[in-house]
């Protein structure tokens, strides 16, 4: 799965064994947004490095697909893991958006829509009528890009420490 590089210059392919490094990389980006201020920073820390192995183990494995966008000389903005999941409502196979991560650089420029529509796409090809994710309510900035790409709450998660 590869695209044409877009007006921006990004193009997305699919994630191959030479991008388990950068995908590693960024469980630090990903922990700095993962931060809950009643958690120890070490369980978000383990969260987000979790998060990215778990998508370096899924690259060309059925039922799965890791993203990668890359500017026009090739070097990596980031990269989305997703997968065929089972709706908890309906049964139904459902797409599911496990991780997206954008470098800092990359941040606010259109990578993290461009990852989202690609991944969009292949749900569709699963079969998948609908695509879920989740994202840290504190999280503003994904919040707003998901909800302009048309995502709407299902289910709300609170926590209270004790």
């Amino acid at each position: 799965m590869t695209d044409g590089a877009g007006s921006d210059g990004v193009e997305v392919r699919a994630a191959d064994s030479g991008d388990a490094p950068f995908i590693s990389d960024l469980a630090d980006r990903l922990a700095a947004v993962s931060r809950l201020p009643w958690l120890p920073a070490e369980a978000t820390d383990r969260f987000a490095t979790e998060g990215c192995a778990e998508a370096v183990r899924a690259i060309a494995q059925p039922g799965h697909v890791v993203l990668i966008a890359a500017d026009g000389s090739g070097s990596r903005l980031g990269f989305l893991h997703a997968c065929v999941d089972q709706s908890v409502f309906t049964g139904e196979q459902v797409g599911y958006v496990s991780t997206v991560v954008v470098t800092a650089s990359a941040a606010g420029s259109g990578v993290g829509r461009r990852l989202m529509r690609h991944a969009e796409q292949w749900a569709r090809k699963q079969g998948c009528e609908v695509m879920t994710l989740e994202v840290f309510g504190q999280n503003s900035a994904a919040r707003a890009i998901y909800q302009r790409l048309g995502y709407q709450e299902q289910t709300l998660k609170l926590a209270k420490p004790l």
